[in-house]
């Protein structure tokens, strides 16, 4: 029964959420992550492909997700674009270099898969999630970091530097976010094809904001979602039989289950009295012009 919510897909599905909700607590709404999951998913496999070595995959996702950072810092702290449109825009740009990347090797698969057993899997699920929410609840920099999501005028007014806070919290975020890919690839799927990876970004975005960008509740949700997805895996390869009723699941419907199940969860924090717990960064998706006090 644990390994249906420590298994690879668990543990790059968690890597993926905390790096999101790092990312949203700075204020920076992080609509670019499933392009980001798409290219780091096609560059591992090439990079493995390439060299067979895991290691010179893993040094080549992690460049990848921080060039992404810094880009996307660009565009949100420098240049002051809209969070929304910049997301959406860099998805399209890193869904074409993904298809790129990833079609000289297109049929190949991985040399060998990188193996973790349910216990490695769980040492890491929860070291990443110790390490996530003492940098948020512990240091001096994850107090600064929350104060540039919740009011980053005040921030600044306090002598942070909001735009390199942003920058330090992308930087953090999308590594994480390009380890879970990284394990997807690397662990769970083991080969390529074009739009590999597209969906989980959101999906994981969607649980992101599910946990309340909290860090403890985040890898929670993400395990939970890997078994839902697994049991329905199962269900596909062997039909349940109730008497003569065979209970069967196309791929299609095993591939929406997660989406969905994520769309009615966020459906419901925001539609009942539980939204009135949510305590989202107040300033995430805002950009911020630092000139804009003095005015």
């Amino acid at each position: 029964m644990i390994e249906r919510f420590l298994n690879p897909l668990a543990l790059a599905l968690t890597l993926a959420v905390l790096g999101d909700v790092v990312v949203e607590r700075s204020g920076v709404l992080n609509l670019a992550i499933d392009g980001l999951f798409v290219l780091c998913v096609a560059v591992t496999f090439s990079v493995f492909v390439a060299t067979s070595s895991p290691i010179m995959a893993l040094i080549a996702v992690l460049a990848c997700g921080a060039v992404l950072a810094v880009v996307m810092s660009m565009l949100i702290n420098v240049f002051l674009a809209n969070h929304v449109l910049a997301g959406l825009a860099m998805n399209m740009v890193c869904y074409g270099i993904a298809t790129i990347v990833g079609t000289r090797f297109l049929g190949r698969a991985l040399p060998t898969s990188l193996y973790m057993d349910t216990v490695t899997i769980g040492v890491v699920v929860a070291l990443s999630t110790a390490l996530t929410w003492l940098l948020l609840y512990r240091t001096s920099f994850g107090v600064a970091l929350r104060a540039c999501g919740y009011n980053p005028r005040n921030a600044e007014a306090l002598g942070i530097d909001v735009g390199r806070t942003r920058l330090v919290a992308m930087l953090l975020g999308y590594e994480l976010i390009a380890l879970g890919a990284f394990v997807y690839l690397a662990s769970y799927v083991g080969t390529w094809s074009a739009g590999l990876g597209t969906g989980w970004g959101f999906l994981a975005l969607s649980l992101a904001i599910a946990s309340l960008w909290h860090p403890v509740l985040a890898p929670i949700l993400a395990t939970s979602f890997a078994a839902l997805y697994v049991s329905m895996v199962e269900i596909q390869t062997h039909p349940i039989r109730i008497g003569s009723v065979v209970i069967k699941m196309s791929p299609a419907m095993v591939s929406a289950i997660p989406f969905v199940a994520a769309l009615v969860l966020v459906s419901i924090l925001y539609a009942t009295p539980l939204r009135r717990i949510v305590s989202p960064p107040r300033a995430l998706g805002e950009p911020y012009f630092r000139e804009e006090r003095t005015l």
